[in-house]
């Protein structure tokens, strides 16, 4: 395999004894008239004989080829499961990559703030829903006081300028 491909299971059956099909003693006569009536319903097959006879097959001889079909069918299971977690591992490492690539775009965004605009935070709790005023512009951040002690640095993109009234309107009229 080369480096960087991904194995992919694909799923279809296989017989554990190719070529044999065990069936329950009373239908051995069914299977008698089925294998050589006209037309043929289904592909050609013979029945197997031995000393001129079909042998009989107890349930426990075959016990074996049961438990390692229902193993094979356990094992494969997991393989299904595997795989399925691999994928979703695999779609939560891009979703994490772009949101990661987003963010590190967003951060990197200068915005033209003024000092003494108001503004509002995006994307962090703990300032939702409070206005703030821009101390000191720095290109892709800003110094903001929100009426405490000391202003808080924000990264330009969480900063989106408030709509408030200029002073310029006339009475009665909102900007």
């Amino acid at each position: 395999m080369v480096m960087g491909q991904r194995r992919k299971l694909v799923d279809f059956d296989v017989p554990i004894l190719p070529g044999f099909v065990f069936a329950r003693s009373p239908q051995i006569d069914d299977l008698v008239r089925a294998s050589v009536a006209e037309p043929k319903r289904h592909p050609s097959f013979s029945i197997f004989h031995r000393a001129g006879r079909v042998p009989l097959v107890r349930d426990a001889s075959i016990a074996g080829l049961r438990t390692a079909e229902e193993g094979a069918a356990v094992e494969h299971a997991e393989q299904l499961a595997a795989e399925a977690h691999e994928a979703e591992r695999l779609a939560r490492a891009e979703q994490l990559r772009t949101a990661k690539e987003k963010r590190k775009a967003l951060r990197k965004e200068v915005k033209d703030l003024s000092a003494g605009s108001e503004v509002n935070v995006t994307n962090m709790a703990a300032f939702e829903g409070l206005i703030g005023r821009i101390v000191e512009a720095r290109g892709a951040s800003a110094l903001v006081d929100f009426g405490g002690m000391f202003p808080v640095a924000i990264e330009a993109w969480q900063l989106v300028p408030t709509l408030t009234q200029n002073g310029n309107s006339l009475p009665g009229l909102a900007a």
